[in-house]
């Protein structure tokens, strides 16, 4: 089935990035810029020197082994981006949480991964929700 719109499209790319995951939550994300794709990340088991320099603004101490650094999609596509010349404020993210018991889950980026994208100047995030998705300006 074709996706109905340029939405349901970008979040398909999500969904394919999501795949491709190799932590036990499959996040995956696509990042736009103007309409085109320009990079996508997974979740995955990995540590991020990016993830470990945000994860201070989660609302848990990520030093009692609740938090191994373990990146997030929205930190391996951020990191991506810095070898691109781009106007962040240009840049849309998307989101997506696989889930096995419905579709899609709750991918609302964490205080970390919220906070690395708005320090990158980049102003608009979507992601999906049990109900369909949502998007905020940040």
């Amino acid at each position: 089935m074709k996706p109905k719109s340029k939405i349901e499209k970008r979040f398909r790319r999500a969904v394919k990035a999501a795949l491709e995951s190799d932590f036990r939550v499959q996040v995956g994300c696509a990042v736009y810029n103007k309409g085109k794709l320009i990079t996508t990340g997974a979740s995955t088991n990995k540590t991020h020197p990016l993830q470990h320099k945000f994860n201070s603004y989660r609302d848990f101490d990520c030093n009692a082994n609740l938090c191994l650094d373990k990146a997030h999609a929205e930190m391996i596509a951020l990191s991506r981006l810095k070898s691109i010349d781009i106007d962040m404020k240009d840049v849309t993210f998307y989101v997506v949480r696989l889930c096995k018991s419905q579709p899609f889950g709750l991918a609302r980026p964490c205080k970390a991964c919220l906070t690395a994208l708005r320090n990158a100047g980049v102003r608009r995030v979507c992601y999906s929700t049990q109900h369909g998705y949502a998007e905020e300006r940040i």
